[in-house]
């Protein structure tokens, strides 16, 4: 339980890992990041899974003024719980986001928190690259949610629900 991983103002690679249960790190009377949680710097994810993460903001990962990349990396069952800033899978704000061939599958389900999207970018650059969304849940979106943020998709799949 708690956090699993959380990375300050570095660089940071994270290969071939499973991430289970995680509940983010305690931050005040919230919890960031069920899995990870980056706070400045550069972190790089590969070949990873996520399976039934969450916490107030960003349910697998939250990063913060970051660059972050993810790829050939699976999210199944990751949720926001008693949360406002959302992200059932991955939240980042302020920073660089890449996904590439990534599977987005039943997040958000049985969410108590708001989400505008199984990833949601806040003033952020995204880019997403051949990924699958499938049977997420969120308030807005149960795939992708931009707000102040740009964004360049291509060959995404998508079957979502809203709540």
């Amino acid at each position: 339980s708690g956090g699993m991983l959380q990375a300050v103002y570095s660089l940071t690679e994270v290969s071939n890992v499973t991430f289970l249960g995680g509940t983010g790190v305690p931050e005040g009377f919230t919890t960031k990041g069920g899995a990870i949680q980056v706070a400045g710097g550069q972190c790089h994810i590969s070949a990873c899974n996520f399976f039934d993460n969450e916490s107030s903001a960003g349910g697998a990962i939250m990063a913060n003024t970051a660059d972050l990349t993810v790829s050939d990396s699976h999210f199944e069952g990751n949720s926001i719980t008693n949360g406002q800033e959302g992200g059932e899978a991955i939240l980042t704000q302020f920073g660089n986001l890449s996904l590439h061939s990534c599977t987005f599958l039943e997040n958000g389900i049985g969410s108590d928190g708001y989400s505008s999207g199984t990833v949601e970018s806040k003033g952020t650059s995204l880019t997403a690259f051949n990924c699958l969304f499938e049977d997420n849940f969120g308030i807005q979106s149960g795939g992708i949610g931009l707000f102040n943020a740009s964004g360049i998709a291509s060959h995404l799949m998508q079957t979502a629900t809203q709540r």
